[in-house]
């Protein structure tokens, strides 16, 4: 099942008093949507791409993806032809990273990886150029909804409802009704922690026996 774009429009719209579309246009809507997903996959981590970049001689620093909102792993591979030889890279923090390359920068093969704000540094910086030879996995922005009559909305049918509530917050908020998108905003902050909580519970915990459910202080499932 994957819900209707259109159809998540069309009950945001309807929650606002606004059926007909004659205060907010369908495409506006289509707007508040993507901006919707956005919002959501920035507090939830809902979308993960896998993305190559070439590997430079001599050069350790490289760009972030665009829509890049946490990094979740890197790997590298000197015969990128062969999917089953990436190899993992490790991430360092700051002080890891800077502590290793004072005085001197080693080249070799990429073991570790140190994520900045718009870049990230490999380390050893790798002392020859492979075309594809760096892979990152990201969590990311979802893709837009370019046309609403025919797509599906760009995250998971499981947040149908999450989403449509952030529409209204910002359809409310587009029509000038502040108090009472404020009032949302605030049940729309409360739920995020139900949300998270049904993702992680996505995949069941093969130590089951140790695992303390949210909300049972005996650690009872």
């Amino acid at each position: 099942m994957s819900t209707s774009a259109l159809s998540v429009i069309n009950e945001a719209a309807l929650a606002v008093g606004d059926p007909q579309f004659s205060r907010i246009a369908r495409v506006e809507w289509r707007d508040l949507l993507n901006q919707s997903s956005r919002d959501l996959a920035r507090k939830l981590r809902l979308v993960l791409w896998t993305a190559t970049f070439d590997l430079a001689a001599a050069s350790d620093e490289y760009a972030l993806p665009a829509d890049c909102i946490q990094v979740k792993g890197m790997r590298w591979n000197d015969t990128p032809s062969d999917s089953t030889t990436w190899r993992k890279c490790d991430e360092w923090f700051e002080d890891e990273f800077n502590g290793a390359t004072d005085g001197s920068f080693s080249e070799g093969d990429p073991a570790h990886y140190f994520v900045r704000v718009d870049t990230f540094h490999l380390y050893p910086r790798p002392g020859t150029a492979i075309t594809g030879g760096g892979k990152i996995i990201y969590w990311g922005l979802p893709d837009d909804v370019t046309d609403e009559a025919t797509q599906v909305i760009p995250i998971m049918d499981m947040l149908r409802d999450s989403l449509r509530e952030r529409m209204v917050i910002h359809g409310l908020r587009r029509l000038d009704r502040f108090d009472k998108a404020a009032a949302h905003e605030q049940e729309w902050q409360a739920s995020l922690t139900s949300d998270r909580d049904r993702l992680e519970d996505r995949s069941a915990d093969r130590r089951s026996r140790i695992r303390t459910r949210p909300g049972n202080i005996f650690g009872q499932t």
